[in-house]
């Protein structure tokens, strides 16, 4: 039911669930409570009500028998006493004498609820009937002064009554507006609470478990979230060990076996030339390239604490110069495009111009022999390297950065140089997505961060 809320929300809502549960239980048990069966009043608005219908002539106190109350009408032992101002007093009723003493101090009295105790209500009641003797004084502000009157008789029907007036006021000031407050306020309030867990994920979205000491900041997130971000860091330790072990066996293997492969190119060089000589010294060549670009993966880690400004028009007309007469060669035609103006980044210039030049290759593997291979950097710092090949198709165009994925098995590639691409690209801040090209081929954009240009 919740799946699709926030965690706001669901406790909002349920937390107002909970006070329309609790409220009604509340006043239930205040009821229960607090309401003696054998006690009764005389209700507020009824008295209020034979108060409204008494009125004054220009000698007494008269009723408008229209507005007595019919609660008022159909009790036998309804009565009521009135005075106002100026003395003048109108009786209805047979009064208690318990209450007839109260009649010279009412102009002294101002609004109250009376009850006879119960023991003494039996003996006091006028028709022996037992029943409690409840009163209420009621005073209205009249335009010629204050009318009092003492309104009894009338029992009310016990707890169920009283319920209704709990509910009518404590429900109407108290757990209405508390309600509704708890629906706009919580949400800011469980909102604000959870800024830390939203830092946490923000946290985590930068890191790539790279390296061990990569782990999340647990001080920010409510207790009952740490367990969870601690496990979290826990993991992130294990797989940041993992890789680190994984890169220094590929380290190690690649510098182990760069002296094999030189030795064997060697001794492969004093061979006579023959087919099979060419395609030996060819695949020396390929693992010559996949030990140099596991290499290049240890370099590219250390060769980032020493980034400086560059020029990245001059890089990329640097890589075009050297790769040119290669991609020509191999029956493609070659433009790179540049703006007039510097581009400044900051960077390894080495590694981006092996990443540049890993590109060009990786056209020139795919394009088919032919057509126009471009090299295109924009002012944004945008560098396209686009083929008129058969391009990638939309499902691999995350697969072909993973390492040693090749999208023709066949492919004499290795696999890395892709992957190597876009690590470089990630080290310098930046990225590398595919698209289609204009001319049916694929576009490889590498996209850098801009280096704000300071004050002289």
């Amino acid at each position: 039911m919740f799946k699709n809320r926030s965690l706001s929300a669901q406790l909002s809502w349920q937390i107002g669930l909970a006070q329309l549960v609790i409220f009604p239980l509340t006043m239930v048990a205040l009821v229960v409570t607090y309401t003696n069966r054998n006690i009764t009043s005389v209700d507020k608005e009824t008295a209020d009500k034979v108060a409204s219908a008494i009125y004054s002539t220009a000698q007494t106190l008269a009723v408008d028998e229209a507005r007595v109350p019919r609660q008022f009408r159909d009790s036998a032992e309804a009565w009521f006493v009135a005075k106002d101002h100026d003395g003048r007093s109108l009786t209805r009723g047979q009064v208690p004498p318990a209450y007839a003493a109260l009649i010279a101090w009412m102009p002294a009295m101002e609004i109250m609820e009376l009850s006879i105790r119960d023991d003494a209500a039996q003996a006091l009641s006028p028709t022996g009937a037992g029943a409690a003797l409840p009163a209420r004084l009621v005073v209205q502000s009249r335009e010629a002064g204050d009318l009092r009157v003492l309104v009894g008789g009338m029992p009310k029907e016990g707890p169920a009554h009283s319920l209704f007036w709990v509910v009518r006021f404590f429900g109407s000031w108290v757990a209405l507006p508390l309600v509704l407050t708890t629906a706009l306020v919580a949400p800011l309030i469980i909102h604000r609470g959870l800024r830390g867990l939203r830092g946490v994920a923000q946290q985590a979205n930068t890191m790539d478990g790279s390296t061990a000491t990569q782990t999340l900041d647990a001080r920010s997130v409510p207790d009952e979230v740490r367990p969870l971000v601690s496990a979290f860091n826990g993991l992130l330790r294990r797989i940041g060990k993992a890789n680190e072990a994984r890169d220094r066996f590929l380290t190690d293997a690649a510098h182990e076996l760069r002296m094999p492969i030189a030795v064997l190119r060697t001794r492969l060089s004093f061979l006579p030339p023959t087919e099979t000589r060419s395609r030996l010294i060819n695949d020396t060549s390929r693992l010559e390239s996949i030990a140099e670009q596991l290499l290049d993966l240890e370099r590219l880690n250390r060769s980032m604490s020493d980034a400086e400004p560059l020029d990245l028009v001059q890089i990329c007309r640097e890589v075009a110069e050297d790769v040119a007469p290669v991609v020509i060669s191999n029956g493609y035609t070659f433009e790179f495009e540049a703006p007039p103006v510097p581009v400044r980044v900051t960077g390894d210039p080495a590694s981006l111009r092996r990443m540049f030049m890993g590109l060009i290759q990786n056209a020139v593997a795919h394009g088919n022999g032919a057509g126009l291979i471009r090299m295109v950097l924009s002012a944004d710092a945008t560098v396209s390297i686009v083929d008129e090949g058969p391009g990638v198709p939309q499902a691999e165009r995350e697969n072909v950065f993973e390492p040693f994925y090749r999208l023709a098995p066949a492919s004499s590639g290795s696999g890395l140089g892709l992957h190597l691409a876009r690590e470089v690209a990630r080290h310098h801040g930046g990225g590398i997505t595919i698209a289609d090209a204009a001319s049916g081929g694929a576009v490889f954009q590498v996209h850098l961060p801009l280096t704000p240009a300071t004050g002289a």
